[in-house]
């Protein structure tokens, strides 16, 4: 056995078979020719006839074992080769194991169908196929699932030509957006490359995961379309506010002029109403593209959510309830955008609203969580999918259908949350889903008292709607108004008598807050408010003026003279 290792190396190739049939062959020519004189000399002419029978014999043990030995040594050089070549294979899917990419075999099947006949690791995981015995080469001959069977339909045409392509002209062949969706396994978007191997139908398919690219470029295209909103919010919100809170603010002085039963009081309640809800609108939209944050009062949840039900009853169905469940008289204050919150609690309303086609009943609960407050908003509807739960807070997904649903309610009610501080969350299941929003509870305030005399007011305010709006309400509550339409001319000349300074921030010559910087460096600290319809500057440069959002209402105007008044009279 050394012998024959020394003679034929473990790497030699296998002899090919007509050098055996010829070694035979000059074997056989050499017995045949020397054979006979052999006999002659060694044996009588009587003993011939038995000599030649035993000569039969001897050739055909001698020829026999020769052809033997040369079958046994190509054989065993045949299959020295072929556990070389399967050690290479071995070695080679070894390597495709450890890709990072999936990695198919794919052959034409029993029934000539595209065939998985290997999967590396990855491929396996991605597609929920189970792992082979071992990994050995010659053991992939069992075909695996249809191709199809793996691909979402709509891959299934474009991957059979990318197979055909590899297979007719040779080459690697690619396409990108292929989307394997396996059962039991998570819808995977794919960039596939294809390329023959040896047999002639067989193909290796290569399948490298961009599904998180594909998320990361959906993530910037709409993180593109929010900007896009941001500006062209940001554009026109100070000119909606400044319109917003002449309406409101208008209204409003004209609703409590009139008696109760007056006939139009109903009417422009409506229109303060309607103000109110554009405002929020208006927020809502600052909040959810630019990340604005409105000022934040304390107020009374209950009284919040009240209103908010108030103002969603009008907005459902007549086969659907709504039913609230107010916990105990303990107060729940937030720090709150008052208007935002409401507007939070309207969207959860109206999509459960949306949510329940044939009618039932939404609930809304109210109760107190050691530190935060908790509302729930119940309702009775179809529930939400798993497929799409964790993506319902993504700005502009939505589920409805045409001009139904812009895809903004619940991305809007998670940045009004997140705005406070608080946190937004759903459990859902056919017959019952609940939204529950949670938020930090604040210690009621003190009540404030308003200034006693002297009491004069400079408003800066270009314009004239709200000066004059601001200019009425204080003079009803017993200041005396002066004016100033610049930041330049406030700056210059505030008044030493001055004890109430209500200021825009956006006023012609300068930002509110570099006048009120102006204004402090010579030594005056009149009462401050200034009043903004955008976003909020630094609380450094605000200093202790009092922040007062656009649109505003004339008994939020008198709470932040009230606080500015506090504020001046702690630092005095």
């Amino acid at each position: 056995m050394r012998g024959n290792a020394r003679s034929a190396p473990a790497d030699a190739p296998p002899r090919a078979p007509h050098h055996i049939a010829i070694v035979y062959l000059a074997a056989a020519i050499a017995w045949i020719l020397l054979s006979d004189r052999i006999v002659e000399l060694f044996v009588s002419p009587q003993q011939l006839a038995a000599a030649q029978t035993y000569k039969g014999l001897a050739y055909v043990l001698l020829t026999g074992a020769l052809l033997f030995e040369l079958l046994r040594r190509h054989h065993r050089r045949v299959v020295t080769l072929h556990n070389r070549i399967l050690r290479r294979q071995e070695a080679y899917r070894a390597r495709l194991e450890s890709l990072p990419v999936a990695v198919f075999t794919v052959r034409r099947g029993p029934a000539g169908e595209n065939t998985v006949y290997w999967a590396n690791r990855l491929a396996r995981s991605m597609c929920n196929l189970p792992a082979p015995a071992d990994n050995r080469a010659d053991h992939d001959d069992q075909p695996g699932p249809r191709l199809d069977d793996l691909l979402e339909p709509d891959s299934r045409a474009t991957v059979a030509r990318l197979l055909e392509s590899a297979r007719a002209r040779g080459g690697a062949h690619s396409s990108d957006h292929i989307v394997f969706d396996a059962p039991g396994a998570r819808p995977v978007i794919c960039v596939l490359s294809a390329i023959r191997s040896g047999a002639a139908d067989a193909v290796e398919l290569a399948a490298a995961d961009i599904t998180e690219h594909v998320r990361l470029e959906e993530e910037l295209r709409r993180t593109e379309q929010l900007a896009v909103v941001g500006k062209f919010v940001a554009t026109v919100a100070h000119d909606l506010n400044n319109m917003i809170t002449a309406v409101a603010g208008y209204t409003s002085l004209a609703h409590e002029q009139l008696p109760e039963e007056h006939p139009a009081a109903n009417t422009i309640g409506q229109v303060t109403a309607a103000a109110s809800q554009a405002d929020g609108l208006v927020r809502s939209l600052l909040t959810f593209s630019r990340g604005f944050s409105a000022p934040k009062r304390p107020g009374e949840l209950r009284d919040i959510v009240g209103e908010a039900i108030d103002a969603a009853r009008p907005l459902l169905a007549p086969n659907i309830n709504l039913e609230a469940i107010i916990e105990g008289p303990a107060p729940l204050t937030v720090s709150c955008d008052r208007i935002q919150l409401q507007r939070a609690v309207i969207n959860l309303i109206t999509n459960a609203r949306d949510a329940m086609p044939d009618g039932g009943t939404i609930t809304l609960a109210l109760a107190r969580e050691d530190d935060t407050a908790r509302i729930e908003v119940i309702d009775e509807g179809v529930g939400i999918p798993d497929s799409v739960i964790d993506h319902i807070f993504e700005p502009f997904f939505t589920t409805k259908t045409g001009e139904k649903g812009t895809g903004l309610g619940l991305a809007i009610v998670g940045g009004i949350l997140k705005d406070h501080g608080g946190a937004v969350s759903v459990q859902s299941r056919p017959g019952r889903t609940v939204f529950t929003l949670r938020i930090p509870l604040i210690e009621p305030p003190p009540a404030m008292a308003m200034p006693a005399a002297p009491r004069a007011a400079l408003i800066a305010e270009d314009h004239q709607l709200i000066a004059g709006l601001v200019a009425r309400v204080l003079a009803a509550s017993g200041w005396t108004v002066g004016t100033a339409t610049a930041a330049t001319q406030l700056a210059a000349d505030p008044g030493e008598a001055i004890d109430l300074i209500v200021m825009d921030q956006d006023l012609p010559g300068g930002p509110g807050v570099d006048a009120l910087a102006i204004i402090r460096s010579l030594g005056r600290e009149p009462a401050m408010i200034l009043v903004t319809g955008g976003l909020a500057p630094d609380a450094a440069e605000l200093g202790n003026a009092v922040l007062l959002s656009k649109p505003f209402t004339p008994d939020q105007l008198l709470a932040a003279v009230s606080a500015a008044s506090g504020v001046r009279s702690a630092a005095g």
